[in-house]
């Protein structure tokens, strides 16, 4: 069983991982938003005096901020789970180990009687 110290300095551990993951996650976010934003800001009706060019560049903008966006929401949630299940695994390992360590090794013994085969034949068939 691990100490409470390992304990409390892996879950300092999951904490920070997670933060960072979430800051990155947020910026992703605040960077689609941002994206989605000034996407409808150079077009705020749908409709424009000039080519189809501004409308394709609106709507591509507005796309890319979603993923954007769906990619920060992912990024901060998959994120602080895989640094959960990181620190966990790894925490695991070093007891497993800190285990076997402790536990003293048994020498197999081989089997004091041999195994022998004996050929067995079958039956003759019945007469008929």
């Amino acid at each position: 069983m691990p100490t409470w110290g390992r304990a409390f300095r892996g879950a300092a551990a999951i904490v920070l991982f997670g933060i960072l993951w979430v800051i990155l996650g947020i910026f992703l976010f605040l960077v689609g938003i941002a994206m989605i934003g000034f996407s409808m800001l150079a077009n705020p009706l749908g409709s424009s005096a000039g080519a189809g060019l501004f409308q394709a560049s609106g709507i591509l903008g507005f796309v890319l901020g979603l993923v954007l966006v769906i990619a920060g929401i992912a990024l901060s949630l998959l994120g602080f789970l895989a640094s959960f299940l990181k620190v966990m695994s790894e925490m695991t390992a070093e007891e497993i180990a800190r285990r076997a360590v402790q536990v003293p090794r048994v020498l197999f013994q081989p089997a004091t009687v041999p195994v022998t085969y004996h050929r067995i034949e079958p039956p003759p068939p019945p007469q008929y």
